[in-house]
């Protein structure tokens, strides 16, 4: 949607500028893509903070029920991909040695199964460590709260008992190489 309303704001300045002379299509198209440019960046930050609070706040309001946590694996802690540009080449080696411990939970809503994810707080430094960190959750009963509206949205929260520093990733687990996910729907 966004995509679409940038390339109309382009094809109008295009055209704007088509009509005026060349001295002007500078002064008119360099101020408008640094502000269209410039609004894409906020609307994708500010999409990207409403989900993240949605999750942290807002999901305190959501219907609680019990969940099981089936299994657990290990994920990159970070992108080596993003270190590797902001750091340089050691950054992203390092990163791509530390891992943290994922979970996954399934719930029950209305005779339909659902399931999410949450991962610990700590980084290990091993792939072994971090399965270590989470064998412990597996089988174990929690408390999770999911969306009325939209069920496969949940989240695990502090205050129904997720670890300090744990962090709720709904439906949605992290990108990582030792895992495939199938879509059922």
């Amino acid at each position: 949607m966004l995509w679409r309303l940038m390339q109309a704001c382009y094809m109008f300045a295009y055209m704007f500028a088509y009509w005026m002379d060349e001295d002007f299509i500078d002064s008119v198209l360099g101020p408008l893509f640094t502000f269209l440019i410039m609004a894409a960046i906020v609307a994708a930050l500010a999409w990207f903070g409403y989900r993240r609070w949605r999750m942290r706040y807002g999901s305190a309001r959501w219907t609680m029920t019990d969940a099981t946590i089936q299994s657990e694996f290990a994920a990159n802690a970070s992108s080596p991909g993003l270190h590797a540009v902001l750091s340089g080449g050691l950054a992203a080696a390092a990163a791509s040695n530390l891992f943290r411990a994922v979970l996954q939970y399934s719930y029950q809503v209305a005779g339909e199964f659902y399931s999410g994810y949450f991962m610990l707080g700590e980084v290990f430094s091993s792939r072994e460590d971090a399965s270590a960190a989470a064998h412990p959750w597996i089988e174990k009963k929690i408390f999770v709260r999911y969306n009325p509206v939209r069920p496969h949205e949940s989240a695990f929260l502090r205050d129904d008992g997720a670890p300090r520093g744990s962090r709720s990733l709904g439906d949605q687990p992290p990108a990582s190489s030792d895992m495939i996910t199938l879509s059922l729907k």
